[in-house]
């Protein structure tokens, strides 16, 4: 597994999209409150070892093994770059990583869907003896369209990207993902006045920046004139969290946490 991909996943579980969620919400950490099971489990129980099983999901609940529950939550990602897939979703303030290890297609980030989970044996790729009781997704019906979605279904605008950094194509769909969630939901006048062109390309480029010893994805986004970009406006996204994405002013050289409306 590639360096870059292990520190995007982990690392993102501990911060959480600003634009997703307020700055006080909690995100699931589950190596760290992880009940790990000596003996195979046999039928339904609400305890193992003595623990009660809990969850974000239902955080009032001692929880069941065997039990397939039923939440509404809003979708975030799914990362496919680990051995193990996950999907995470976002319940109240919370952020919650669910096991699952089928394609996602069809959702983009900040659509409401349904979703069939319960509370089952994991064991890690690679690891088999670090098994522990975490919350595993069954399936999922998207119940409503967020703001990409409904971006991407009615935007006319050819919408290119350049990459001038070495990253996986799981990553930079990823990456896409954010910048196309930013683009849908900012309420900057620069990038709101590239859609009144739609017939000139939107381009954005993206490559690494250190900023105060910390990596960032430095994003340059505009329209795609024959030489430089036009109604340029610049965001960075921290790689170490899921989707947190920053204004830039460049004249003040000042980072901005974006919040999404």
């Amino acid at each position: 597994m590639k360096t870059q991909q292990i520190k995007y996943y982990f690392f993102s579980l501990f911060v959480f999209l600003i634009g997703c969620k307020t700055p006080d919400s909690t995100v699931s950490k589950h190596r760290d409150t992880a009940i790990v099971v000596t003996a195979d489990i046999t039928s339904v129980q609400p305890a193992i070892n003595g623990t009660p099983l809990h969850s974000l999901l239902r955080p009032d609940e001692v929880l069941l093994t065997g039990e397939q529950y039923t939440n509404t939550v809003i979708f975030i990602l799914h990362n496919s770059n680990p051995d193990d897939w996950y999907m995470l979703v976002k319940s109240g303030k919370d952020t919650i990583d669910l096991l699952y290890n089928d394609r996602v297609s069809g959702l983009h980030m900040g659509d409401t869907i349904t979703i069939r989970w319960k509370m089952q044996m994991f064991e890690p790729a690679g690891d088999p003896e670090a098994r522990y009781i975490r919350e595993t997704l069954v399936d999922f019906t998207k119940k409503s369209e967020g703001n990409l979605s409904r971006f991407l279904r009615s935007n006319k605008q050819k919408i290119q990207a350049m990459y001038e950094v070495d990253i996986t194509e799981g990553y930079k769909e990823e990456l896409d993902e954010m910048v196309k969630f930013y683009l849908a939901n900012t309420a900057n006048n620069t990038v709101k006045s590239i859609f009144t062109r739609p017939e000139t390309p939107l381009l954005y480029t993206a490559s690494k920046s250190d900023r105060d010893g910390k990596e960032y994805y430095a994003i340059a986004l505009g329209l795609n004139g024959k030489d430089k970009l036009t109604n340029e406006h610049h965001i960075y996204i921290d790689p170490a969290g899921v989707c947190a994405i920053f204004d830039y002013d460049v004249a003040d050289d000042h980072l901005t946490r974006w919040v999404s409306p």
